[in-house]
């Protein structure tokens, strides 16, 4: 972005979490780094968050605040972005936080350092609602000696650390822009296909290894809680695109390999969720739709992605997915 206002613009969309936005911005605030500017997205919130956003506002010149019917999450950030004056673009859900003051300092001396970047990834930690660390997906620097784009996407994609979430990454407005990258209305689990775009139309990819961003489980009423049988299917559905995206973007097959690469981990870790709809009238269409897409496993280097295909080979789609709906039930829900 030409004479930028700022170098950061931290997009938060607001929906329904009154008791914990404030915690939220605060912790934006309390970077060291001063260049920046907060854009929240009242996204026509039922309780008193509009009302805290305003206050933010009148406070801080560098808050902004936009007051928005519902629209859904894919909308408050598209607000968002286009409202936004920085040259670079963060994400951060309204009941997260950045655990790390020096965050957007540790950002942009990557960024000062390397000029052409245009994506910039970095990871999170999962913590529980009793504030107890679930995991922490946190990329390592083996890539970030690397220029070329292939070189760096394919320590990424092998290790799995180009992670599906909006919020770990910081990237340039002017691309996300250009490339008409905004997040596409009415659908759920949407950072899904958006990041698998710009793994496509990105060439000048970097990475802090770090673990700033807390995502933190709670209970539902956020944006970015809404899961079942639209969820699953919309899933399905940016699989099925991008499955048909990925050779008419790119002619490479070195390239092509690596894109299914992110796109076999996204319809491994989606397959044990399948078994939710097995009462559905439109089950077996849906079986039939995944096993058109099966042919993913075989892009394998993550070893989540070869436990799977090992699986789908013995056993079959069916009885790999409830095995993985099993798995799912007892460990993470």
């Amino acid at each position: 972005m030409k004479n930028a206002a700022y170098k950061f613009s931290v997009i938060i969309p607001v929906y329904n979490v009154e008791p914990y936005i404030r915690r939220c911005v605060d912790s934006v605030l309390a970077q060291i780094f001063r260049d920046f500017e907060i854009v929240l997205v009242d996204d026509g919130s039922p309780d008193n968050c509009g009302k805290i956003c305003d206050e933010y506002a009148a406070r801080d010149e560098r808050i902004k605040c936009i007051h928005q019917p519902n629209g859904g999450l894919s909308a408050a950030r598209n607000t968002g972005l286009r409202a936004s004056r920085g040259e670079y673009i963060l994400f951060l859900d309204s009941d997260d936080i950045w655990n790390d003051a020096e965050a957007l300092q540790q950002i942009n001396r990557v960024l000062v350092s390397k000029p052409e970047t245009q994506v910039l990834c970095f990871g999170y930690k999962l913590f529980n609602s009793d504030g107890s660390m679930r995991k922490a997906c946190i990329p390592d620097n083996l890539a970030d000696g690397r220029d070329d784009k292939y070189s760096v996407l394919k320590h990424l994609t092998y290790q799995y650390q180009y992670y599906s979430s909006s919020y770990v990454k910081a990237i340039k407005r002017d691309f996300l822009i250009e490339n008409d990258l905004f997040f596409k209305s009415g659908i759920l689990s949407e950072d899904i296909g958006w990041s698998g775009e710009i793994l496509i139309k990105a060439q000048h990819f970097s990475v802090l290894s770090s673990g700033f961003y807390s995502y933190i489980l709670r209970d539902s009423g956020s944006i970015t809680s809404s899961v079942g049988r639209k969820n699953i299917l919309d899933i399905l559905t940016q699989i099925e695109r991008a499955i048909e995206m990925i050779p008419a973007e790119e002619s490479d097959p070195k390239l092509q390999a690596l894109y299914y690469e992110y796109w076999a981990y996204q319809f491994a870790a989606f397959l044990g969720d399948v078994p939710s709809l097995s009462g559905d009238e439109d089950y077996n269409d849906i079986l039939d739709r995944c096993g058109k897409c099966a042919f993913l496993l075989s892009y394998d280097h993550v070893p989540k992605v070869k436990a799977v295909k090992l699986s789908y080979r013995i056993l079959g789609l069916k009885n790999t997915m409830r095995l993985l709906h099993r798995y799912l039930e007892r460990n993470w829900r």
